[in-house]
């Protein structure tokens, strides 16, 4: 109804009610009987008739009014309050990301948690299709049937429910999230709400969680495997050893007799690669390998290390050949051990793999990189080669080409693992390339500066003289078997050897019945371990040498040894060539002892020639004697911050004149907790003592 109507419809509604109100007076009045009869009906009649009147014009107008007026303007008012009230309470103030949509699916309303989450402006979400900025579009269709069967049915799977799935991002890009879907019944339309939870973090720690659990399993089962293979490996030498001893019991003629003994070397020798492999890795894994790098000739190395495997590649109807670059003749700078034992694991590996051919061992040296040069060495074969799924894996920790309980080769898994980390300490690389059936090339790159030839021990002939003059030694040993296997090889070297079964009894033989040339002790003994002994030794003020025999064969023990006043550290299992030159090399400073030069005095002999040798010696005693008094005050006056600095200068001056034992015991100092400081104060008061020789 518009204005035009109304008025029309005003008009007649007027009309009609005077008119039914005139026939209502004279009706009245015609048939009442008195005229205040007819007068008392008038009153009522005009009031009632009046009051409708009224009635009707105000619905009129009202319908006019709302017909005129636009269809949603009822509602509008109503309804902004309404999503006001909504956005404040649920958008606003939450911290996860909310969002609003109509029954068009349309954004009416969003939160800065969600701008930021998708990389759009809010202006760009509200007023926007939901589907075609915030749904990737394999979902829309989806999407699109699940809101119209929700406001057919009222049934929808997600709503009230938390579901997980893929969220389009303003750049294109897509995150995974959790979302919860709310109905809110508005009037007329419905609204849902959705809350949305980023996942990228969760998924992140339940990826690395697996892959943890996946590492672990995989560590567990190779470890377990490892345990299988050791078991092995070490029964196997073992019970030759056993069976060899049993052997030879019994009567057996001179040939039976040497070739069971070279088994029985063979044997020990395997067992002795296995606890080395478990050593070295331990080590590794410590961060406890460390470079002592010295003048070597690679040319030599690779030699030997080709002369070592020779009979057993003979064994095996094998030929092995060294390739090597004349340019390779000089010396470089490096740790020849550890060069040589990653060559001896490759060429080993090449010889076991290998069954016919040739096994081809090369040198060469590449291009000039600063101050050193590139050199190569690398290990060919003829062998069974390396499938491509397992070259990658074959540098792993117990990594082993045949796995099966029927393997032909055994090993520990542990060389080649070794290798490579051995490599990485010298800033190297080490490859391979292999072909199944054909062989494999494992080559090994170094950058090494130049050296200069080491200079021949002028006191040689001393050594071998010394070892004539059956020197009394002391050895310190619990074990009969080691005491037994190791007296005999020093009374077959010329040495009078006396034994003593522990700590405690080495210190009655120190005291009541020396003096001894040198002290060989084991370190952990019952009553009295081995660095009891050594600083029970150094307070007594003797300066003989002690020597460490241990099966402890980390850097915290060999740095325990050191600290306790000992001058070197061997381990067990004793490698006699190692004993022999140790022995030679304390021995050389005992003949320099007698004719009255100190160590020192010999040290700075060797390094400055004759020529230099008196300057040198007088400044660097007087800096010794100095610093050995000023330890004493410090020490005296519990000054630790003063101690800091003059082991720290001592440390130095250690290390430029090459007082290797005596840096150690400064770098004991400086890693010790301020508890142990007087201790390892008095060792190093002990040990300079030691180099200066006698008061």
């Amino acid at each position: 109804m518009n204005e035009v109507d109304f008025k029309w419809m005003s008009k007649v509604f007027l009309t009609l009610t005077i008119t039914i109100y005139i026939v209502a007076v004279v009706w009245l009045m015609v048939t009442s009987g008195s005229l205040e009869a007819r007068f008392a009906w008038v009153l009522p009649v005009s009031v009632g008739l009046v009051l409708l009147l009224a009635v009707l014009v105000r619905h009129l107008s009202l319908v006019a009014k709302v017909n005129h007026a636009p269809a949603s303007q009822w509602l509008a008012d109503s309804e902004v309050s309404y999503v006001t009230a909504l956005n404040q309470a649920l958008l606003r103030g939450s911290l996860s990301a909310r969002v609003v949509t109509d029954e068009e699916c349309t954004i009416v309303e969003c939160n800065n948690a969600l701008c930021e989450l998708t990389g759009y402006a809010e202006s760009e979400l509200v007023g926007a299709e939901m589907a075609k900025m915030l749904i990737p579009e394999r979902y829309r269709n989806v999407h699109k049937k699940g809101v119209e069967r929700y406001l057919h049915t009222g049934e929808g799977p997600v709503i009230d429910n938390r579901t997980e799935i893929e969220m389009l991002l303003s750049n294109g890009g897509e995150i995974p999230i959790e979302l919860t879907v709310s109905v809110i019944n508005g009037f007329p339309k419905k609204y849902f709400a959705a809350e949305i939870r980023d996942l990228r973090q969760r998924r992140a720690i339940e990826q690395d969680l697996r892959s943890a659990k996946e590492a672990a399993e995989a560590a567990n089962q190779a470890q377990s495997r490892f345990v299988a293979n050791m078991s092995h490996e070490i029964r196997t030498p073992l019970n030759a050893v056993l069976g060899i001893v049993n052997l030879l019991r019994e009567g057996i003629d001179e040939d039976e007799r040497q070739q069971l003994l070279d088994t029985a070397e063979k044997s020990g020798n395997v067992l002795l690669s296995v606890v080395n492999d478990i050593l070295d890795y331990s080590k590794i894994e410590a961060e406890e390998m460390f470079l002592v790098e010295s003048p070597l000739a690679l040319i030599e190395l690779v030699k030997e290390s080709v002369k070592l495997y020779q009979p057993l590649a003979r064994e095996k109807g094998l030929e092995i050949v060294s390739e090597c670059d004349p340019a390779c003749s000089g010396y470089v700078m490096g740790d020849g051990s550890k060069l040589a034992q990653i060559l001896n694991n490759l060429i080993s590996n090449a010889v076991k793999f290998t069954d016919a051919g040739v096994v081809t061992v090369s040198l060469q040296r590449g291009n000039k990189v600063a101050e050193c040069w590139e050199y190569k060495l690398s290990v060919t074969d003829t062998g069974i080669g390396i499938a491509a799924d397992q070259v990658d894996n074959i540098f792993d920790v117990f990594a082993q080409v045949d796995e099966s309980d029927t393997r032909r080769h055994f090993g520990s898994g542990l060389g080649l693992a070794i290798s490579r980390q051995l490599t990485a300490l010298m800033d190297g690389e080490l490859l391979v390339s292999s072909t199944v059936g054909v062989g494999s090339t494992f080559c090994l790159t170094l950058e090494l500066p130049n050296g200069e030839q080491p200079v021949e021990n002028e006191h040689a002939g001393q050594q071998r003289v010394a070892k004539t003059q059956t020197l009394p030694i002391l050895l310190v040993e619990d074990s009969p078997a080691n005491q037994l296997v190791v007296r005999i090889a020093l009374q077959r070297a010329g040495y009078q050897v006396t034994v003593a079964s522990d700590g405690i009894k080495a210190c009655e033989q120190l005291r009541d019945h020396g003096p001894f040339s040198l002290v060989l002790t084991d370190i952990q003994m019952p009553r009295m371990d081995g660095l009891e002994v050594a600083r029970w030794i150094r307070d007594a003020g003797m300066t003989m040498p002690v020597i460490a025999l241990t099966a402890k064969a980390f850097k915290e023990d060999q740095e325990a040894c050191f600290a306790a006043g000992m001058n070197d550290f061997l381990t067990k299992p004793i490698d006699f060539d190692l004993l022999e030159k140790a022995m030679n090399r304390w021995i050389s400073s005992l003949s320099n002892d007698a004719s009255g030069e100190s160590q020192l005095a010999e040290l700075l002999r060797k390094m400055f020639g004759e020529e230099d040798f008196n300057e040198a010696y007088g400044i660097v005693r007087g800096e010794l004697e100095t610093i050995r008094e000023q330890l004493r005050v410090a020490l005296r006056q519990h000054n630790t911050q003063a101690l800091g600095d003059i082991v720290h200068r001592l440390k130095g001056i250690a290390g430029n004149y090459g007082l290797l034992a005596l840096a150690r015991a400064c770098e004991a100092f400086e890693e010790s907790a301020e508890s142990d400081s007087v201790e390892l104060t008095q060792t190093l008061e002990r040990r300079i003592t030691a180099l200066l020789g006698a008061d």
